[in-house]
């Protein structure tokens, strides 16, 4: 019976239990959740509670409340949200308190509510504020942006359009500078031809009594006058945009220029026509001179002429390279080659020294310099021999390219006298009528000439750097080499009574010497030929 009892009794204990239970569970759920309360916000250690805008420095905030029926803390849990800023709600802190840091500027809403344990939240309180933006970011700051921004990019407009004006005018500037400099050189080189056509003329007269001013000399003169006041004028009256005209000169009186003492050839490269007829006349008193302009046709000119010097000026037509005419020269033949020009740097004359050029002369200068310096280095020619036997001494001289060859070197000779060219025709004369008169030696042309053997001899070594002697016996050899080429019905006993040397035997030696086979031979291979 017993157990059955303590069964019983802990049955109603337990519905006693569950009844309670149940009974305070009921009562518990018609309880009111409770109503939050915003107590305090504070910013920084200021309360702002009352304020709904705050400063923009005021963007840490922490928010304390409480339940408006003053229900213990540890009662009741919190939920905050601040709208704008989170989307979900968060659990406060103990004792019913949250906070912000570094909220942006704007409006916000602090969102709050609370509830029993277990049980439903309450109403939602609400304290809507709004943090003030920095006045740097308000309407009226950024309408001052707007204004300053049009401001700084008209007037960066105005500095770009300045500049670019100066730097055009500065351009403009230097180009009228250098277009001044350039103008001013050329106009400087220019003068150099006009005063040394002046300087050229004008040392005739105090010259020699053999030079004498012709109407060319003046008419010369005065176009050189009139271009040096024309340069003046131009270089007064400068003006950048304006191109300056070329003097063209009167037309020169040409003369009939003296027979030229040397039968030598030499070329003229020169542009300017005054300047070139006042070298080739001065030339022309001593050699055989032709121009040319050094463009067109100069090689093919080159080769014709075959001159002994070239005479060029470094100035020519823009369409000319002076140096490869140099080069040309060089390839194609011997001759000394002398340049003239103003050169205006240290730069243009090492390069002329650096060329296959032999002498050089600065302007302005003088024609009669010039031709001293020319014949200078046609006297240090050699002669070479001659490549055929039939060729003579006058004929290598004058044989086309290359002017020189190995061999016994031989000097060419070059007369700067007109009575010395008169004396060597008067000897040559002498000898051509006396060519078949044996007795005819050195001492009846000396008398025939009225000079002493002596001075026969000086004259001889210096016109053709022969004794008398061998003169004289070159020009009966020479005589009868043209009588065995031109006359083949003439025997050689014939020949050699027409040139004045009945020795056979010194006449065979002799004619072998000079041109390498016996007389007979001679005429066998000029009759064949």
């Amino acid at each position: 019976m017993k157990p059955f009892s303590l069964f019983l009794t802990h049955c109603s204990l337990t519905f006693l239990v569950l009844s309670c239970f149940f009974s305070f569970s009921a009562h518990a759920s018609k309880i009111p959740p409770p109503h939050v309360r915003l107590v305090d916000i504070w910013a920084y250690g200021d309360i702002v509670t009352d304020s709904t805008l705050l400063a923009t420095e005021q963007n840490n905030l922490r928010f304390y409340c409480t339940t408006v029926e003053q229900l213990p803390t540890d009662s009741v849990s919190y939920e905050f949200q601040l709208k704008g800023y989170d989307k979900d709600w968060f659990e406060s802190f103990p004792e019913g308190w949250y906070f912000y840091t570094n909220l942006q500027p704007g409006d916000y809403v602090f969102r709050a509510r609370c509830r029993y344990e277990g049980g439903e939240w309450g109403p939602v309180t609400e304290h809507p504020f709004t943090i003030a933006c920095p006045w740097w970011r308000t309407w009226w700051a950024y309408l001052i942006y707007i204004f300053l921004t049009l401001i700084i990019v008209f007037e960066l407009a105005y500095l770009i359009v300045r500049t670019i004006r100066l730097h055009n005018k500065l351009k403009l500037a230097q180009e009228t500078n250098r277009f001044r400099t350039n103008f001013i050189l050329e106009a400087s080189r220019q003068f150099h031809i006009p005063i040394s056509i002046i300087l050229s003329v004008t040392q005739k007269l105090t010259g020699s009594q053999d030079d004498h001013l012709t109407r060319t000399d003046v008419q010369h003169l005065r176009n050189s006058c009139k271009q040096l006041m024309q340069m003046t004028e131009d270089l007064v009256d400068f003006d950048p945009n304006t191109e300056v005209a070329p003097y063209a000169g009167e037309g020169d009186v040409l003369e009939m220029p003296d027979v030229p003492i040397n039968d030598l050839m030499v070329m003229v490269v020169e542009s300017n026509p005054q300047l070139a007829d006042i070298i080739r006349r001065d030339l022309l008193k001593y050699v055989k001179v032709t121009l040319h302009d050094g463009g067109e046709g100069f090689e093919q000119v080159l080769r014709e002429v075959a001159p002994v010097a070239v005479v060029m000026d470094m100035q020519l037509d823009e369409s000319v390279n002076p140096f490869d005419n140099i080069h040309t020269i060089r390839t194609l033949s011997s001759a000394c080659i002398v340049v003239i020009s103003d050169f205006s740097n240290k730069r243009d004359i090492i390069r002329v020294i650096q060329s296959e050029a032999d002498d050089f002369l600065l302007k302005p200068f003088s024609c009669e310099v010039l031709t001293a310096l020319v014949l200078k280095h046609i006297r240090k020619m050699t002669v070479p021999e001659a490549e055929e036997e039939s060729e003579t001494a006058e004929e290598v001289i004058h044989r086309p390219y290359p002017l020189l060859a190995s061999g016994e070197e031989k000097h060419v000779v070059v007369l700067e006298k007109r009575k010395d060219k008169f004396l060597l025709d008067r000897m040559n004369s002498l000898i051509a009528s006396n060519m078949g008169n044996a007795k005819f030696d050195v001492n009846s042309l000396a008398e025939s000439l009225k000079i002493s053997r002596g001075q026969l001899y000086k004259k001889l070594k210096e016109f053709r750097n022969m004794t008398p002697v061998e003169y004289l016996r070159n020009q009966r050899l020479e005589r009868a080499a043209t009588l065995l080429s031109e006359s083949p019905e003439m025997t050689v006993q014939e020949v050699m009574l027409q040139v004045g040397m009945p020795d056979a035997a010194n006449f065979y030696r002799r004619f072998k010497e000079k041109y390498g086979m016996s007389p007979n031979q001679y005429k066998l291979r000029m009759n064949n030929e």
